[in-house]
C-alpha cells in the first residue's frame, strides 16, 4: 500500500507583471491605431507604426520590467502607493506627448501598483494610491481624448 502525502501550506501568489504589460501594449497600439487611421501627414503608416511600436515596447520593458518589478518585490504597501502616484503623474506629463502613444504604459503602470497597494497588510498610504491611481485614469482617459480631437 503506497501512502501520498499532500502539502496543504498556502502559498503565497506575486503579482505578476505580464498582464498588466500586455494590457498596457494593447491600449497602446489602439491609441497608435487611433493616431495613424486620423493623421496620414508623418509618412508611411508602416513606418509611423514600427516607430510608435518601438517607443512603446522599449518604455512597457523598462517601467514594468525594471520599476513595477522592483516596486513589487520590496512586499510594501507603502512603496507601491508611493510608485502608483509618481507614474500616475507622469502618465499625466505623458499627455506632453501624447503622440508616442505612452500615457497608457504609465497608466497601467500606476494602476497595478495601486491594486497592490490596496490589497497588502497593513495598508497604509490609501490617499497616496487612490490619486496615483485616479491620475493615471483620468491620463487614459485625456490621451484618447485629445488623440480623438487632434
Amino acid at each position: 500500500m503506497t501512502t501520498t502525502s499532500l502539502d496543504v501550506t498556502p502559498t503565497t501568489r506575486a503579482p505578476g507583471v505580464l498582464r498588466p504589460a500586455g494590457l498596457a501594449v494593447l491600449l497602446s497600439a489602439i491609441l497608435t491605431g487611433i493616431m495613424i487611421a486620423r493623421n496620414t501627414n508623418d509618412g508611411p503608416a508602416w513606418r509611423v507604426g514600427l516607430v510608435l511600436a518601438a517607443f512603446v515596447l522599449t518604455f512597457t520593458a523598462l517601467v514594468f520590467g525594471l520599476v513595477v518589478r522592483r516596486v513589487l518585490a520590496r512586499n510594501s504597501a507603502r512603496a507601491s502607493a508611493w510608485a502608483a502616484l509618481i507614474l500616475g503623474a507622469v502618465a499625466v506629463l505623458s499627455l506632453a506627448v501624447f503622440w508616442l502613444a505612452l500615457p497608457p504604459v504609465f497608466a497601467v503602470a500606476a494602476l497595478a501598483l495601486a491594486r497592490d497597494a490596496r490589497d497588502r497588510r497593513p495598508f497604509r498610504g490609501e490617499a497616496l494610491a487612490v490619486t496615483g491611481a485616479v491620475l493615471a485614469a483620468l491620463a487614459t482617459v485625456a490621451a484618447f481624448a485629445i488623440t480623438a480631437i487632434s
